[in-house]
């Protein structure tokens, strides 16, 4: 948590926070929240510990400025809580709840449907999320880096891994057989990796080298290699050890979240590259066992 709040949770807006618990489940908000007030006033006693420790987790997670899906997981129980206190207090007097309810639902799922599935184009998505931040649905539109984008995270998180995995082929189809032979990828974070590893099958793209998550597990632990393909938008760290890195493709897509997102090809190591690596994945992987490196939680 340290690690991420340094690096991402600086930018976790508590109000936004809050208002997020009702968007993330907004067509079966009534639901958890008759389940949450069912809990912590009118369950038995042995029920009444899970309305408390949702408050428990809520205010925890606000402490630590946790992203807001953080709490998902806690609201299973609300929603079983929420179906009982509904069918024991109000469908059983009034049979109209049940259809009202659904039909409440159903009218107020209806306008965030293109947040969750791609129902509309691009264009015509970034066209209905600015005309739709005027209904409060702006935190949606909220990245991790604090600011408000065109279109949600998740859905600009899906774009352009085929277009990386294709150019990053390309880099390497270009390479004589001598240099594929010595030729490492490298990407900077599990969504780079995953991209190389899945679209670069067809190509016969060599196993990606990345040591962000449970990548890291897999990365060899020497370097035996001429040129490394880089993948990531810093290049401080691999200029001192190549005397030659070229910027040789980047993500044109501009829905895509790493839009621009340069290809570098480095060649010819020095300054003790082969050392360096041995000993920097050495450190990362016995750090990893102690449970030191975060990603992009």
């Amino acid at each position: 948590m340290a690690e991420l709040q340094r690096t991402q949770l600086v930018n976790v807006s508590i109000a936004n926070f809050i208002v997020m618990q009702f968007l993330m489940n907004l067509p079966g908000v009534f639901v958890w929240l008759a389940g949450f007030a069912f809990l912590l006033f009118f369950a038995d006693g042995k029920y009444r510990a899970l309305g408390y420790t949702f408050l428990g987790v809520f205010l925890l997670l606000i402490l630590l400025r946790g992203k807001h899906y953080y709490t998902l997981g806690i609201y299973t129980p609300l929603f079983a809580a929420g179906g009982y206190a509904i069918e024991q207090y109000f469908a059983n007097r009034l049979r109209i709840v049940k259809p009202a309810l659904i039909a409440l639902m159903i009218l107020i799922l209806l306008p965030v449907v293109p947040y969750s599935l791609p129902v509309l184009s691009y264009d015509e998505m970034i066209v209905y999320a600015e005309k739709s931040k005027r209904f409060w649905l702006d935190g949606a539109l909220r990245w991790e880096d604090g600011r408000v984008h065109s279109l949600p995270q998740d859905y600009a998180d899906m774009i352009g891994w085929e277009e990386l995995g294709e150019k990053v082929a390309t880099v390497y189809q270009n390479l004589s057989a001598a240099e594929k032979a010595q030729c490492a990828i490298y990407a900077d974070n599990y969504g780079q990796a995953g991209a190389v590893k899945y679209f670069g099958k067809k190509y016969g793209l060599p196993e990606p080298i990345c040591f962000n998550e449970t990548f890291l597990l897999w990365a060899p632990d020497s370097a035996n290699t001429n040129m490394v393909i880089y993948i990531n938008d810093e290049t401080d760290d691999v200029k001192h050890f190549f005397s030659e890195v070229k910027q040789v493709g980047e993500i044109n897509n501009p829905y895509a979240r790493e839009s621009g997102l340069p290809i570098y090809l480095c060649r010819n190591p020095q300054n003790g590259f082969a050392d360096f690596y041995r000993e920097m994945v050495g450190g990362l992987k016995e750090n990893f066992g102690s449970g030191a490196i975060a990603g992009n939680e």
